[in-house]
């Protein structure tokens, strides 16, 4: 897995990788350097389930790693927060040799009308994504994908792909939040534009 997220605080740089390993017994094992074979770096057991998540302590590290699941039982993340639940780092699967979550926007290319301006103002009326993944919001607002830092699959877990603009992670960033019905062919539904993620102020909601 992979750091894509740091906040202020944080245990982990971005960018870092690591191997989890979660055991039949309830344990959660993080090795830093599988090749080293040096020992784990966490180990911790038992969890506590709270919600859908799945949660270890790490009291005298000051840590604690909640795991949420997709729908189909894989992982989708492991967030990392201090004892006070403040969110410091985020842990995601890494995407497998040969494969690009820019596949996922090129998977839904096409013109698609805008139906509903569900908040915000929308000139041009149709949003445009390209095939090679290019995002055309609106008059003005088009992203190419060198503009992309990270895009995410949430469509299992959300019905979503986020895409993180640069200067992510640096906040603000501008951020799109794209609806997808997942049957095949794929299609956006919808897509929330955040000229300055994560604040909410300027934020542009169509439907299609």
């Amino acid at each position: 897995m992979e750091i894509t997220f740091e906040g202020s605080g944080a245990p982990y740089s971005m960018g870092i990788m690591a191997h989890f390993t979660f055991t039949t017994n309830g344990a959660m094992q993080i090795d830093l350097d599988l090749s080293a074979g040096n020992g784990l770096e966490v180990n911790l057991a038992p969890f506590t389930q709270v919600g859908n998540e799945y949660v270890w302590e790490d009291q005298q590290a000051g840590f604690k790693y909640a795991l949420s699941l997709t729908r189909n039982d894989s992982v989708n993340e492991v967030n990392v927060f201090d004892l006070n639940d403040t969110f410091l780092n985020q842990w995601t699967p890494v995407v497998a040799s040969g494969s690009n979550n820019l596949d996922l926007i090129k998977n839904i290319f096409g013109q698609y009308t805008v139906a509903t301006v569900v908040r915000g103002s929308h000139t041009r009326g149709t949003v445009n994504t390209s095939l090679n993944g290019a995002i055309d919001f609106d008059d003005g607002v088009s992203f190419s994908t060198d503009d992309y830092a990270l895009i995410t699959d949430r469509i299992d877990v959300l019905g979503q792909i986020l895409v993180d603009i640069k200067p992510y992670p640096t906040e603000p960033y501008p951020r799109l939040e794209i609806s997808v019905d997942p049957n095949t062919p794929p299609i956006a539904t919808g897509v929330l534009y955040y000229p300055n993620y994560p604040n909410i102020s300027g934020r542009v909601e169509v439907a299609f």
